[in-house]
């Protein structure tokens, strides 16, 4: 469950203090697409025993959608590679997101990202499902499988809403 709390929270901080930009197309409609340096973390657990524990900074391409220049939604991926910090092995990394038909919420309150607006935010929630592959040194994949809620994060929560991981064997 919090495989990815950390990787969630730096990247909505990102995402929430990053300038809009003007959209392409016409009316404020198309995409604006950037690149942040992150932290990631990831904690892989099977059988709810921990079996390694990777940390570290990636670069992670964003795409924001707009339509009639309002954000509609947000895509993302990062690639690399990754050395854990528990057991030394090294870990290529890939993960996209794909957006879902969330709702935009009003979440009232003083969230952590701009505390200066203290009466709450819009939140578009779910954001989205989130689907990484972890090929370790060794040959192990690992297929992990997310729907991320911002929502349940301000709640307190995960901030995963739906979260499955799995070994889908050696190379």
């Amino acid at each position: 469950m919090k495989t990815k709390i950390l990787f969630a929270a730096c990247l909505l901080f990102c995402v929430a203090m990053y300038p809009l930009q003007a959209q392409n197309g016409k009316n404020g409609n198309g995409s604006v697409s950037y690149r942040v340096e992150l932290p990631v973390l990831f904690v892989i657990t099977v059988d709810d025993v921990e079996v390694d524990y990777i940390t570290g900074f990636m670069t992670v391409h964003l795409v924001d959608h707009y339509v009639k220049g309002i954000f509609a939604t947000e895509r993302y991926g990062l690639h690399g590679v990754l050395t854990s910090e528990k057991t030394g092995k090294t870990y290529r990394i890939c993960e996209i997101s794909l957006p879902v038909n969330g709702t935009l919420t009003w979440w009232e309150g003083d969230n952590p990202w701009t505390p200066e607006i203290e009466e709450g935010i819009w939140v578009m929630d779910p954001i989205g499902n989130i689907m990484d592959h972890l090929i370790c040194d060794d040959g192990t994949v690992y297929i992990i499988k997310s729907t991320w809620s911002l929502i349940d994060l301000l709640n307190g929560g995960s901030g995963f809403i739906n979260y499955e991981i799995r070994i889908a064997g050696k190379k």
